[in-house]
């Protein structure tokens, strides 16, 4: 059995006394969309900080690929060297770049790939055109893939909302991630949104990115990934498949409260 290609081993973190996550583990592995949930305040927004190296965790390591990226015992990882070894993320606010197109939008996902140094870029030599010229062929070529191609040239914040989410996370998979952590990235959207997003996702996962999301919108939830991880006052109370998680007692006590 192949390892997980994420793992977080016993994440914990504290801040001022307070303890925002205790005794957090899990593993995803190539090829899941895994989600996590729980109740406002859970800390599931605080665990993707540690991962993509916002935060250091108070005690814990989280290892991608076996190799330790973020932990108490290590000097973590910046975030732009996180993003290298290839995990990428969104934020709750879409954070487009205004006055841009999609097109525009997506090539700036590939800055971390390129070669060019300033004075190459500045005075326009040949070697930076060329690799601007290589840097649009690939963001056109993730449009089409996630069928964005037709909205190329329009600027992307005056699209409509569940498209502006699309963009973005298409930038994202423009670094060429291993793994890309959706932080609700149904927020905001329509029923009709929602699904396409799910579409959307599954196609990531189809071009051999592995999700992890976290999202309140159990539909989406529930209808999209292989496993959940549930979060409450920052401990785990559930890591299972979608049916069993939805009987589990704890859980439901966590989202219902007691009879």
């Amino acid at each position: 059995m192949s390892p997980p290609l994420l793992e977080l081993n016993n994440i914990g973190i504290t801040f001022g006394g307070l303890t925002a996550l205790e005794g957090v583990n899990t593993q995803v592995s190539a090829g899941q969309i895994k989600a996590i949930i729980g109740p406002n305040g859970a800390g599931k927004t605080t665990l993707f900080n540690i991962i993509s190296g916002i935060y250091t965790p108070t005690v814990g390591e989280v290892t991608l690929n076996g190799e330790i990226i973020n932990g108490q015992e290590v000097s973590g990882l910046s975030p732009h060297h996180i993003s290298e070894k290839g995990i990428t993320r969104t934020f709750q606010t879409i954070r487009l770049f205004e006055g841009m197109t999609v097109l525009e939008n997506v090539m700036v996902g590939q800055h971390q790939k390129t070669n060019a140094g300033f004075f190459a870029a500045a005075f326009r030599l040949p070697s930076a055109l060329q690799e601007e010229q290589r840097i649009e062929e690939k963001a056109m070529a993730l449009l089409e893939q996630f069928d964005l191609a037709d909205r190329a040239q329009e600027v992307a914040t005056d699209l409509p909302f569940g498209l502006q989410r699309r963009v973005e996370i298409t930038r994202a998979l423009a670094t060429e991630p291993k793994i890309i952590l959706l932080d609700e990235p149904a927020a905001g959207l329509n029923n009709t949104e929602g699904h396409e997003l799910m579409t959307f996702i599954r196609k990531i996962r189809d071009s051999g990115v592995t999700v992890l999301l976290v999202e309140h919108d159990m539909e989406v939830v529930m209808g999209l990934v292989d496993e959940v991880l549930v979060l409450e006052y920052g401990r785990p109370i559930a890591d299972d498949v979608p049916t069993a998680v939805q009987s589990n007692p704890e859980v439901i006590r966590a989202y219902l409260g007691d009879e």
